[in-house]
C-alpha cells in the first residue's frame, strides 16, 4: 500500500473540566515529560529516563537532584507513588524491586510488607526469580522458596505458565508452573519467554523455529546464530513476528510460518509494541514497521522510541517531534510553546508543522490559537500519511 499525503485542519475545544485522559511520554532537549491526549503538558520535561511497565499502569522515572539520581512510580495519571534514590525495576504485578546498598528490596505499593534478596527478575505470574548465594531460584509474593530441588545460572520468569532458565551445567530447562522439567537440554539457544504459545529455539543439531508449550516445532525457519550484533527472532504480538534468517535475510511471518514479507535489511529490530515494531536501518535511521509490514513513514528518523498510549517520541530532521499510529508528526517546540501561551491565557499563532509530502520535506500553514478564561480552541494544520 502506496503511501499518500492528505491535509485536514483539526479544530480542538476543551473545556476547564478534568478529563479522563491517558498520558504519553514527550521529550525535548534529552528531557522526558508527559503530556495527556489533549496535549497538555501534566509533567514538565524535568525526567533523564522514563520506563512505562504493567501495560501503561505504572511509569519508571528518572531524574537527577543534588544528592543523587531519583527514581520514582508514577501511576497511569501521573501521580507519584514512591521514590527511591536506590534503582526501581519492575518485577510482577504492583511489586517492585528497590536497590539497597548491595541487596534489593521487593515492596508492593499496596503494602508494608519487604522481601530482600538479589536481583529479582521480571516475572508475569507470581513466581519470581531471584539470586540466592550463586544460583537464581524462585519463590512466591511472601518470600517463600519454591522449588526447592531446583537452581539455575540464569532465570528468566514465568509466561504462560512456562519459564525458562539455564541450569548449572548450562543447559537450557524449560519447566512449568509446578517446576517439572518440559525440556531444553537439546537447545544451543532460546527466547526469554513464551507469547502467543510460540517460543523461539535453536538446537544443537541446528534445527531453528518456534515451538510450542512441549518444545514440539509448529515453525521450522532457519534462524541466524545469536551474537552480540544481531537479533535472532521477536516474539509473536497478534500472530506476527520478525525474525532474522541466515545471510542476514529478515522476514516478516505468521504463526502458520507462512513469510508475509521479506529480504528487508535492518541493523536491529524490536519486538512489535502498539501494532508497530521500531526498526533500525544500517545507517542508524529509524522508522516503524506495521504488522502487515508497511512502514510508518516515507522518510526515516534520526530516533525513535516505541509507543506508548498511541504516541511516540522521535527526532525527525533534528527537532524533537512526536508522532501518532496514524502517522501524524508534532514538532515539540510548538505544542511547549502552545502549552506556554494557553496558560498566559492569549492569542498566539502555532509554528509551521512539518509534513510529508512524495520524497520532499514541506511545512503545513500556521493557525491561531484562542484562548479565553473557561476554554480555548485550536486549529491547526495537519499533514499525514495514509
Amino acid at each position: 500500500m502506496k503511501h499518500k499525503i492528505s491535509q485536514i485542519v483539526l479544530f480542538l475545544f476543551i473545556t476547564d473540566f478534568s478529563l479522563n485522559a491517558n498520558i504519553f511520554p514527550f521529550k525535548i532537549n534529552g528531557k522526558y515529560g508527559f503530556m495527556d491526549d489533549t496535549f497538555k503538558i501534566v509533567k514538565s520535561a524535568e525526567y533523564n529516563s522514563i520506563n512505562s511497565v504493567f501495560n501503561n499502569e505504572f511509569f519508571i522515572v528518572s531524574k537527577k537532584t543534588d544528592n543523587g539520581i531519583e527514581n520514582e512510580i508514577l501511576d497511569e495519571d501521573g501521580v507519584s507513588i514512591y521514590k527511591s534514590y536506590g534503582m526501581i525495576k519492575h518485577v510482577w504485578n504492583d511489586y517492585f524491586s528497590v536497590s539497597n546498598k548491595n541487596k534489593e528490596e521487593l515492596i508492593c505499593l499496596h503494602s508494608e510488607d519487604k522481601i530482600y534478596a538479589y536481583q529479582f527478575i521480571p516475572t508475569d505470574e507470581p513466581k519470581i526469580p531471584c539470586k540466592k548465594e550463586t544460583y537464581r531460584i524462585y519463590i512466591d509474593q511472601t518470600g517463600k522458596e519454591l522449588f526447592p530441588n531446583l537452581q539455575f545460572r540464569r532465570s528468566y520468569g514465568f509466561f504462560e505458565n512456562r519459564s525458562v532458565n539455564i541450569n548449572p551445567n548450562w543447559n537450557y530447562e524449560i519447566i512449568d508452573g509446578n517446576g517439572n522439567y518440559i525440556f531444553g537440554k537439546e537447545l544451543a539457544d532460546a527466547g526469554q519467554h513464551y507469547s502467543e504459545g510460540f517460543l523461539y529455539v535453536r538446537e544443537k543439531n541446528g534445527t531453528s523455529g518456534y515451538v510450542d508449550y512441549n518444545g514440539n516445532f509448529k515453525i521450522k525457519i532457519p534462524l541466524m546464530k545469536k551474537s552480540e550484533d544481531n537479533v535472532i527472532a521477536t516474539n509473536f504480538y497478534k500472530k506476527r513476528a520478525i525474525v532474522n534468517t541466515v545471510n542476514n535475510k529478515i522476514c516478516l511471518i505468521d504463526n502458520n510460518g507462512q513469510i508475509l514479507k521479506e529480504g528487508m535489511k535492518f541493523y536491529w529490530f524490536f519486538d512489535f509494541c502498539e501494532d508497530y515494531s521500531v526498526v533500525i536501518y544500517d545507517d542508524k535511521s529509524y522508522n516503524f514497521m506495521s504488522l502487515d509490514g508497511q512502514f510508518l513513514s516515507k522518510e526515516n528518523f534520526d530516533y525513535a522510541e516505541n509507543f506508548i498510549n498511541g504516541y511516540a517520541c522521535v527526532i525527525f530532521k533534528g527537532q524533537d517531534a512526536l508522532i501518532d499510529t496514524n502517522g501524524n508528526l508534532y514538532l515539540m517546540k510548538d505544542l511547549v510553546q502552545r502549552n506556554y501561551w494557553i496558560k498566559r491565557n492569549s492569542i498566539i499563532k502555532i509554528s509551521n508543522y512539518p509534513c510529508f509530502r512524495g520524497n520532499s520535506y514541506e511545512w503545513g500553514t500556521s493557525q491561531k490559537v484562542y484562548s479565553n478564561r473557561k476554554s480555548w480552541i485550536f486549529s491547526k494544520t495537519v499533514f499525514f500519511c495514509q
